[in-house]
């Protein structure tokens, strides 16, 4: 985004807003959203290199999602890659962010706070060192305490 102001003197401003997320809108088309939460452009389809943003916006370019989801939108633009193709919608709840993985698990990332530790682990988990199939959830919420549950219903693998 770039903004110029004129008057007698110039003034130029740029702002590094890229894609971050998608929310759905009230009309059921995906608002792209940046970093900082504001819609930059309308889809009529999902994108399929961002993730979703559980939270539902007017379809109006330059509006916002709601304040309650702002961290899920840093979280999902703080995704590395392999997190992005693994998670299905970054959401907010009483227990703070939570991404939804694929097979059903969950993982609760909390706070943003030392997010990109946070993030590293679930990666790492991820990552080939954990059963995927048994697994229900992620703790990283404390990342000195991470902690895992399986699916106590699972024939798979141990987790």
């Amino acid at each position: 985004r770039l903004s110029v102001t004129w008057s007698g003197h110039m003034a130029v401003s740029v702002s590094d807003d890229r894609p971050a997320a998608y929310v759905t809108t009230t009309d059921a088309r995906a608002a792209i959203v940046g970093r900082t939460g504001r819609v930059l452009s309308l889809a009529d389809e999902a994108p399929e290199d961002l993730v979703r943003v559980e939270a539902a916006v007017e379809p109006t370019v330059g509006g916002a999602v709601p304040a309650p989801v702002l961290d899920a939108v840093e979280v999902a633009a703080a995704l590395p890659p392999d997190l992005v193709a693994v998670t299905s919608a970054v959401g907010v709840t009483d227990a703070g962010v939570v991404l939804d993985l694929a097979n059903d698990a969950k993982a609760t990332v909390g706070s943003t706070n030392d997010l990109d530790r946070k993030l590293d682990s679930v990666s790492t988990l991820l990552s080939g060192h954990v059963e995927r199939a048994c697994l229900s959830a992620i703790d990283v919420s404390e990342p000195a305490l991470v902690t895992l549950s399986r699916d106590p219903e699972c024939t798979g693998a141990p987790v």
